[in-house]
């Protein structure tokens, strides 16, 4: 988020440009090119409760206080029907607002008049107002008409805004036009329309009520009638029993079931005894016999010990008995079972009857009071005729607005505020995304993870040569103190023996590591060092662009034997240090660095100065700073300020570290200091900066 903010704060011009464009565009927009409209506002209420004043049920009822009528409500009063009734009431296809634009003569030739004027002198003043005619000429079928009438609608509509206040039963009607007085008379109109409507619809629904009832009168009474003579024929026709009575012969039936009943037991017992006797009979069981057979006088004669034959004599005459007994109860079964036959199907017939003629009763009856409450509901309907009320009401009608509605300015502003804002920050915001360069000392040590041991400012020079004069004769500026700085971190990077070989080396040329090896040599010697300068890019050798240097032989002369040490450097006295200038070799590079020789070079440098610089080519082009790297102490890898991307940057340092070498710091090179202070940024170096305004061309460090 902070590094959002930063880059939104770097690119802060182009941000307040895009706001004061916006402004003023929106300034133009609200006092110049828009149009004053003005607002007019009524407010409706829906009325949720019955003030029924008869007592009477209604054919339209109240409505009831849910969502779902509110929003139904809503979209009566949005609908193009009641808009059309607004049109008509007003004439609003004569005002200009509204008025259809001209049609595009159809293919037969023949030209259709589109404005209020041409309308008018069409239908001519006899026939109403000029919407009138076009509402007539679009019912009887007139399609042009009827895309004229809508287009006049659509534009109603577009000027309309219909809305509910939250939580409660309150519509508002707002209209908006370009006249005050307007916009009033279309809201008030609106609303009067549509309560008139609610009425009508109830007016209407009751007299379809009337009529249809009246019908249906007809038809009841008729059938009404029919059902009672079907009544009076059934009962002239047919004896018809009372409930009571048919209770009665239902008794009847119950009794004579029982009496049969108990003839079937007796029956069933007389046939046991008879088949008692005979079996006793049989076996000459006289004791059995005496048991069944009930015959005193067949109990005496075998008491007494009578002879078998007077016993079975008597005997024949018991069975006798019994069989006479059984004849008799037969007989009577039979024609008690003949009885209730009678009974039951002369029930069933009265049964049936009043069956028939009680649901012809309630045939009438039911008829009857479907024609009573028919009857009843259309004398309710004609009386309510005259007090039909409405289901709204107004309760603030649309005052005259005294002031437009629109433009609104402060709206205007702030919203072309926004937009400059996300327009400057939709320019700010990809350009710092797309821009690969660091800025600062964090950026780049968040981007690496190396410590940030110098921030070299540029130098006002045009001149390389005038470079180190500007160090020595401006001791105090930022550009010196930043050397120092580098410098004092170099030396304070190993607290128990300072660095003595010190390499810079970088990316990409042109970074500003010769300059700043060439400032720091200049700087350590100014601590009254031993200091020797060695250019290390012999591929690309720049020393005598910045140094007065007359010696042409140097490195390689020495790696060669040819000269000695000693020999080979030369005195400069400006920046007041020993130089050994790089030659142009016929070997590989990398390969002069790697011998023993130049090894051996290093070590007899330590030992006849205190302080040896080396300026190595970049890293990503050629492998000598790896391989000289490893017999320095310090590595100070230099990085352009806002031109060196951060791939190149970690690539390099990639390099250095898959050889196993340390780099020690960076230094960010070549920074713009007022551009720095334009992004909220400073490098810090105390406050020399805010005395100096530099006008000459800069050199790049």
């Amino acid at each position: 988020m902070l590094s959002l903010v930063r880059a939104l704060w770097r690119g802060k011009l182009w941000i307040v440009l895009a706001v004061l464009i916006a402004l003023g565009w929106g300034w133009y927009r609200a006092n110049i090119a828009a149009v004053p409209l003005y607002t007019a506002q009524t407010v409706v209420a829906m009325e949720t409760r019955d003030e029924n004043v008869l007592d009477l049920a209604g054919v339209v009822t109240g409505l009831p206080g849910t969502l779902g009528t509110i929003n139904t409500e809503l979209g009566v009063l949005r609908s193009r029907g009641l808009v059309e009734k607004l049109v008509v009431a007003l004439d609003l296809a004569a005002d200009p607002d509204f008025a259809p634009r001209p049609l595009a003569v159809p293919e037969d030739g023949a030209a259709t008049p589109g404005t209020a004027a041409e309308i008018t002198a069409e239908t001519g003043p006899e026939t109403g107002t000029v919407t009138d005619a076009l509402a007539r000429d679009a019912a009887a079928g007139d399609t042009t008409a009827r895309r004229r009438l809508d287009a006049v609608i659509d534009r109603v509509l577009s000027r309309l805004w219909v809305g509910v206040v939250p939580d409660s039963y309150l519509f508002q009607i707002a209209a908006t036009t370009a006249n005050a007085e307007k916009s009033a008379l279309i809201a008030n109109t609106h609303a009067r329309l549509y309560i008139e409507d609610q009425i009508e619809v109830k007016y209407r629904a009751t007299e379809q009520a009337t009529a249809w009832l009246t019908d249906r009168l007809g038809t009841l009474q008729t059938e009404l009638e029919e059902a009672e003579s079907a009544v009076e024929a059934f009962a002239t026709e047919n004896r018809i029993t009372r409930s009571e009575d048919l209770e009665l012969m239902n008794q009847r039936v119950d009794d004579a079931r029982d009496r049969l009943a108990e003839l079937e037991t007796r029956t069933a017992t007389l046939t046991a005894r008879r088949d008692a006797l005979d079996a006793a009979a049989a076996a000459r069981d006289w004791a059995a016999a005496m048991a069944v057979a009930g015959d005193p006088t067949l109990d005496r004669l075998i008491e007494r010990g009578a002879s078998d034959g007077d016993i079975a004599e008597r005997l024949d005459i018991a069975r006798a008995r019994l069989d006479v007994s059984q004849a008799r109860a037969a007989e009577q079964r039979a024609t008690l079972e003949e009885s209730i036959d009678v009974l039951r199907a002369d029930y069933a017939r009265q049964s049936d009857n009043l069956v028939a003629y009680q649901q012809l009763e309630r045939e009438v009856m039911a008829s009857r009071t479907i024609y009573e409450y028919f009857l009843g509901r259309l004398k309710e309907l004609s009386a309510q005729q005259g007090n039909l009320r409405a289901d709204s009401r107004i309760v603030s009608p649309a005052a005259v607005p005294a002031s437009p509605s629109s433009p609104v300015k402060m709206r205007i502003y702030t919203v072309m505020l926004f937009i400059g804002l996300v327009v400057g920050a939709g320019i700010v915001l990809p350009w710092e995304l797309l821009h690969t360069g660091l800025r600062t000392g964090p950026e780049l040590e968040a981007a690496t993870g190396r410590p940030v041991m110098g921030q070299i400012p540029l130098v006002p020079r045009s001149e390389k040569r005038e470079v180190l004069s500007y160090f020595v004769d401006k001791p105090t500026s930022m550009a010196a103190e930043a050397v120092r700085n580098l410098r004092t971190s170099i030396v304070m990077s190993n607290v128990d023996q300072a660095p003595q070989v010190i390499m810079l080396t970088s990316s990409l040329p042109d970074e500003g590591k010769t300059t700043t090896a060439i400032a720091l040599a200049q700087n350590f010697t100014g601590l009254g060092k031993r200091v020797l300068l060695i250019e290390g890019d012999i591929r690309h050798r720049v020393f005598r662009d910045y140094l007065d240097l007359k010696k042409t032989k140097g490195l390689l002369a020495v790696l060669s034997g040819q000269l000695e040490l000693s020999q080979a450097v030369e005195r400069n006295y400006l920046i007041d240090a020993d130089v050994l200038v790089g030659e142009r070799a016929a070997m590989n590079a990398a390969d002069v660095f790697s011998s023993a020789r130049f090894r051996n070079l290093i070590a007899e440098a330590r030992r006849a100065y205190d302080v040896v610089i080396i300026d190595t080519p970049p890293v990503l082009l050629v492998p000598d700073a790896r391989v000289v790297a490893k017999l320095a102490d310090a590595v100070i890898y230099a990085v352009e300020w806002n031109a060196t991307s951060k791939r190149d940057v970690t690539a390099g340092l990639r390099l250095m570290s898959d050889g196993g070498i340390r780099v020690t710091g960076l230094a960010l090179t070549r920074i713009n200091v007022r551009k720095l202070k334009r992004y909220g940024e400073t490098i810090g170096y105390g406050s020399y900066s805010t005395h100096g305004k530099y006008s000459a061309t800069y050199h790049e460090v």
